[in-house]
């Protein structure tokens, strides 16, 4: 009875220190691991710009001086296709750049008081709409909830793969063309009826421009009408009989991400350039007579800057 006894009070003891070992061990894990989230979303909203200090304004420029000033301001420039023109210019302004304007006799008009509460808006909107369906239940245009809000990339080009297979005659699905800088396929989608006749081709590219979310949306709202609208509408259908359609809703893929992860006013690719920034303004970096001597920037960074070399 007394080997017993004992035997049994030995097993406690280890079965408590067991327990204990164990507790203690949970206890350092889950602690870890809930400093690994905090880690995660301090470094999230840090890294995400926010662009609370900046306003969006309207620049009058009488003068040559003053538009050589702003452009050596390195400005966001909105309108006039990124370029300063004599009279009103539309430009996203930090609060501190305000004053240098008024220092050189610049007037502005003042279109948006906080252009951060703008974008913070559009997150919380885009964060509390309903997840798309996994699969096609609409056939008109109209009934389709991706035109209710903007998307991701990998939302899009789903999208795109949902069109494809619920109109596998009229629309094909390619994974990519070519690869981004950063490694990431560039999907298209080519849309023409089966008649087998000689046909003409347009190319239908969206978000060159990073941050211009509805050039993508557009894209893909064409590319819906004409392949919902085919056999229902004559115009429509005529069109597809005569034509190829290819469409890259994001261009851009590189910096169409980064706009939705870090900057949601980024506009040029992800390239890495040889001073440090990044970025290069595709829209500038076409082939053209004259490539890079009027409204584009050889300045690495600069939204408009041209690159190295232009696309061939």
């Amino acid at each position: 009875a007394v080997v017993s006894t004992q035997s049994t009070g030995f097993f406690v003891f280890i079965f408590q220190l067991t327990l204990s070992i164990f507790l203690h061990t949970m206890m350092k894990s889950i602690l870890f691991s809930s400093l690994l989230l905090l880690v995660l979303f301090v470094s999230l909203a840090l890294s995400y710009k926010t662009y609370y200090e900046y306003k969006f304004v309207r620049v009058n420029v009488n003068t040559s001086s003053q538009r050589s000033f702003i452009e050596g301001q390195n400005l966001d420039v909105w309108s006039h296709d990124g370029n300063v023109v004599l009279g009103n210019n539309d430009i996203l302004v930090e609060d501190q750049q305000l004053a240098a304007l008024l220092e050189k006799g610049i007037k502005y008009e003042v279109l948006s008081e906080n252009v951060g509460e703008i974008i913070e808006e559009e997150r919380r909107r885009i964060s509390n709409r309903a997840p798309l369906p996994k699969t096609r239940t609409h056939t008109t245009t109209s009934a389709s909830p991706f035109f209710d809000e903007y998307h991701p990339a990998d939302e899009v080009f789903d999208y795109l793969q949902q069109l494809a297979a619920s109109y596998p005659h009229l629309v094909t699905y390619n994974a990519t063309i070519g690869s981004t800088v950063q490694g990431r396929n560039i999907p298209l989608v080519v849309i023409t009826s089966p008649t087998a006749v000689p046909k003409k081709r347009i190319v239908v590219q969206g978000t060159q421009h990073a941050r211009e979310w509805v050039s993508t949306t557009t894209a893909v709202f064409i590319a819906e009408n004409l392949v919902t609208l085919y056999n229902s509408d004559q115009n429509v259908t005529n069109l597809l009989d005569r034509t190829e359609f290819y469409f890259i809703p994001i261009l851009n893929v590189d910096g169409y991400i980064f706009t939705w992860t870090n900057t949601r006013l980024w506009r040029k690719n992800r390239r890495l350039n040889s001073d440090g920034s990044y970025g290069v303004d595709l829209n500038r970096n076409w082939l053209g007579e004259n490539w890079c001597e009027y409204g584009a920037s050889k300045t690495p960074s600069s939204d408009t800057y041209c690159g190295t070399h232009y696309f061939r």
